[in-house]
C-alpha cells in the first residue's frame, strides 16, 4: 500500500527466520487484559545484506517483508452505531486528572499530551485517521524496523537523544520484552532522527516516567520527512524511519525469544487529538501491556 507520493515499498523475497517461533518458552508472561486475543505473530525477514540505516526504505528486504498496519486500541473501536460520532466537549463535567486534563479515556489520549490548539469536539474513533505500516527484518547481528506514516503535520521538537520524545512531538515507540526477563526495552525514534533507549525494570500496572532507566542498546536511527518539520501552518505528507538494534545488546542470550510492540504518537494541528496507534492491537491504549505484545518470529 502506497502511503505517500514517491514513497513506494520495493519488491523482495526471503522467508522464515532464525527462531522459527519466538513464542513463550515456559516463562511467565505479564498478565494481559481480560478477554484479550491470542498474541499476533510478527515475522521479520532475513537479509544477507545489512540494511542501510538512512530512513529511505529502499533496501530489497523491505519489499517482501510483511507489512503490519497500525491500528487503534480496543478501547477506541466503536462497537455500535451509538458510539460513533458522539461528541464530548471540553466543557464536560468529566473527571480531570492530576494534569488538569479531561479524563484520558474520554479524550482518547491514554496518557498522551493533547495539542494546545485542539478545538474540535472529541468523538470515539473507529479507525486510524492517519495510517502507518511497519516491517521487520534481521541479519545475524541486528534486528531492523522500518515504518512509514501518513502525517499531515510532522512535529518533533526534541533537540537531543535520550529524551521523553512522546512529550515533544511525533514518535515511533518500539517495545521489546525478552521472555523470562522481568524488564523490557522502550525505544524511540523521531522524524528528526533523534532516539532514546530506556530499560523498564519490570512491568507494573501504573507505569511512570521515573520507572525507566537510560540504557545503551546500540540503537541506530535515521528518518526522512516528506514535508516541513515543525511548520504547523502547512500540510505535510509522510515520514519514514529505520531502526537497527544489535541482538548482542538486545537479548541476554542468543536463544532467548521475545515479544514486540510498535506504537506511534501522532501530533497534528489537523487532527482533533493526539492519535495513538499500534501493532499489534492491544485491548486498551496502554503501551505497557506486555502480555499482549506480538510474538517475534525470525524467518529465514
Amino acid at each position: 500500500m502506497n502511503l505517500c507520493k514517491r514513497c513506494d515499498w520495493l519488491t523482495l523475497g526471503a522467508v522464515q527466520m532464525l527462531l522459527a517461533a519466538l513464542g513463550t518458552n515456559g516463562s511467565a508472561q505479564p498478565a494481559s487484559e481480560p478477554g484479550a486475543p491470542s498474541p499476533l505473530i510478527m515475522e521479520a525477514r532475513y537479509t544477507a545484506v545489512p540494511v542501510k540505516i538512512d530512513g529511505i526504505l529502499d533496501d530489497p528486504v523491505w519489499t517482501g517483508a510483511p507489512a503490519y498496519p497500525l491500528t487503534l486500541g480496543g478501547d477506541r473501536i466503536a462497537r455500535d452505531g451509538a458510539d460513533i460520532g458522539t461528541p464530548v466537549s471540553e466543557s464536560s463535567s468529566a473527571p480531570k486528572g492530576a494534569d488538569g486534563l479531561l479524563d484520558d479515556d474520554i479524550l482518547g489520549l491514554a496518557g498522551g499530551a493533547p495539542l494546545a490548539d485542539r478545538q474540535e469536539p472529541i468523538t470515539r474513533q473507529t479507525d486510524v485517521r492517519e495510517r502507518g505500516e511497519v516491517r521487520l527484518a534481521w541479519d545475524d547481528a541486528n534486528l531492523y524496523v522500518a515504518a512509514r506514516f501518513q502525517d499531515s503535520d510532522i512535529v518533533a521538537t526534541g533537540a537531543a537523544d535520550q529524551l521523553h520524545h512522546y512529550q515533544l512531538g511525533d514518535v515511533l515507540e518500539l517495545f521489546i520484552k525478552p521472555d523470562g526477563q522481568p524488564g523490557y526495552w522502550e525505544l524511540y525514534a523521531t522524524p528528526s532522527g533523534r532516539k532514546t533507549s530506556f530499560w523498564q525494570p519490570e512491568p507494573r500496572p501504573q507505569q511512570t516516567a521515573m520507572d525507566c532507566v537510560v540504557r545503551d542498546c546500540g540503537l541506530r536511527v535515521a528518518a526522512r520527512c516528506e514535508g516541513t518539520l515543525n511548520q504547523r501552518q502547512d500540510t505535510d505528507t509522510c515520514w519514514s524511519v529505520e531502526l537497527a538494534i544489535p541482538f548482542a545488546r538486545l537479548l541476554p542470550e542468543a536463544s532467548v525469544s521475545c515479544r514486540i510492540l510498535v506504537a506511534r504518537y501522532n501530533y497534528s494541528s489537523h487532527l482533533p487529538w493526539t492519535e495513538l496507534s499500534m501493532v499489534p492491537r492491544l485491548s486498551k491504549t496502554d503501551f505497557h501491556l506486555c502480555g499482549e505484545y506480538a510474538v517475534l518470529k525470525l524467518a529465514r
